[in-house]
C-alpha cells in the first residue's frame, strides 16, 4: 500500500505505515546542490546514489532492528518515520524495564556493523583489495578510475560515521537512550538521571559545533559543517526538554522513565477514576505524556512550532490508552 499524507510518502509494510519525512526531501536536494560546486558528473551521481537510496535503505535497516528488538520485548509496531539521520520507531509499551529499553536502544545503531562489514566486503571486491581507494573523503582522481570502489567506500564509511554517531551519549540518540536505560538499572535517582542525560547532551552539542566549525573552516567542508550545527541544536533542544522535566520534578512520561514508571494517577498505568487519566502527545519528545485529567476527561494536545514527525495531533479523548514510546532520531 503506498499513499502520500502530509506531503509525505507512505507505504504499509507488513501492516506497519513506514513515511518519509518531508525534511528527507531537503536533505537530499541540498546534498546533490551542494555537489554541483565540484563540477564533476561522477561525484553528483555518487552523492545522488548513497545520499538517496543508500541511505534511505541504511536508515531503514536501522528503524527495523528497533522494530526487531521490540517485538522480542514483547512491545507491538505502530508506524516507522524516516529522516535524513536515522528515524522514530512508534511502539508500545514492553515490560522488561530498563533493561528491555537499552535493548531497544542499541538494537539500531549496532545493525551498521554488520551493514559495513557488507559494504566493506564489496569494496574488497570491486577494488581488488587495494587499499589505495580506501579513504574518508573523495578524491576525484580515485572515482574515475573505478567509481564502484568509491562508492561501496562511501557506504561503509556511511555505515561507521551513524553507527558511532547513534551511539554518542545524547538524548534522542540511541546512545542517550541507553545512558538513561543503564543509570535506571543501577537504581540512580531519576532526576540524576535526567540531568546527567541532559549535560551529556550538551557536551556532545558543543563537540558537534566545534566539528562544524573544523569541516567549515579547516576542511572547507560546509555540507558536514551545516548538519553538525543542525543535529547540535536539536540534541540541545531535546536537553533543555529534560532539564525542564528537573525543574518540574515530571519524569513518568518522557520515553527514557516509561519503563520505570510508577502507578498513581498522574501515570497512564493507574485505575481509571470517574475522571478517567489521559495523555498528552508531546511529539518533540517522542513520546505520551501522562497528566491528570481536567475538563471532563479530555485534554488538548500540546502543539509545537517544530514537529519532527510531520503531523500536528489535533484534540481528542485518550482515556485508557497506552502509551507509545519512540525510538531512534
Amino acid at each position: 500500500m503506498v499513499s502520500c499524507k502530509n506531503f509525505s510518502l507512505e507505504i504499509e509494510v507488513l501492516k506497519t505505515p513506514i513515511s518519509l519525512h518531508w525534511f528527507w526531501y531537503i536533505f537530499y536536494a541540498l546534498g546533490v546542490a551542494t555537489s554541483l560546486v565540484y563540477k564533476s558528473l561522477l561525484f553528483t551521481v555518487l552523492v545522488a546514489i548513497t545520499e538517496g537510496p543508500i541511505l534511505l535503505l541504511t536508515v531503514l535497516i536501522h528503524e527495523l532492528g528497533f522494530v526487531a528488538m521490540a517485538k522480542l520485548m514483547g512491545g507491538t509496531v505502530h508506524r516507522i518515520v524516516l529522516w535524513p539521520f536515522g528515524g522514530f520507531a512508534k511502539i508500545d509499551l514492553h515490560d522488561k524495564g530498563p533493561k528491555g529499553d537499552l535493548l531497544i536502544a542499541i538494537a539500531g545503531p549496532f545493525t551498521h556493523i554488520p551493514q559495513a562489514a557488507a559494504w566493506f566486503g564489496l569494496f574488497l571486491w570491486a577494488s581488488k583489495g587495494d587499499m589505495w581507494y580506501y579513504s574518508y573523503a573523495v578524491y576525484l582522481n580515485q572515482l574515475e578510475e573505478n567509481f564502484p570502489a568509491v562508492l561501496f567506500c562511501s557506504c561503509t564509511n556511511l555505515n561507521i560515521c551513524l553507527f558511532c554517531f547513534h551511539m554518542l551519549p545524547a538524548y534522542p540518540l540511541g546512545g542517550g537512550h541507553a545512558l538513561g536505560a543503564i543509570m535506571l538499572m543501577r537504581k540512580v535517582d531519576k532526576a540524576r538521571v535526567a540531568t546527567v542525560v541532559a549535560k551529556s547532551g550538551l557536551v556532545v552539542a558543543v563537540l558537534l559545533c566545534i566539528n562544524g566549525v573544523v569541516d567549515m573552516i579547516l576542511w572547507d567542508n560546509s555540507d558536514f559543517g551545516f548538519w553538525s550545527f543542525m543535529i547540535a541544536f536539536i540534541v540541545v533542544w531535546y536537553s533543555t526538554a529534560l532539564f525542564k522535566r528537573v525543574a518540574d520534578r515530571n519524569f513518568d512520561g518522557h520515553p527514557i522513565f516509561y519503563s520505570t514508571r510508577e502507578a498513581s494517577t498522574n501515570t497512564v498505568a493507574a485505575p481509571a477514576p470517574a475522571t478517567a487519566t489521559n495523555a498528552e502527545t508531546f511529539e518533540l519528545e517522542g513520546g505520551q505524556v501522562a497528566t491528570p485529567a481536567t475538563g471532563g476527561g479530555k485534554n488538548k494536545s500540546k502543539q509545537t512550532w517544530f514537529l519532527f514527525g510531520g503531523k500536528k495531533k489535533s484534540e481528542k479523548d485518550t482515556t485508557n490508552k497506552e502509551p507509545e514510546i519512540d525510538y531512534g532520531f
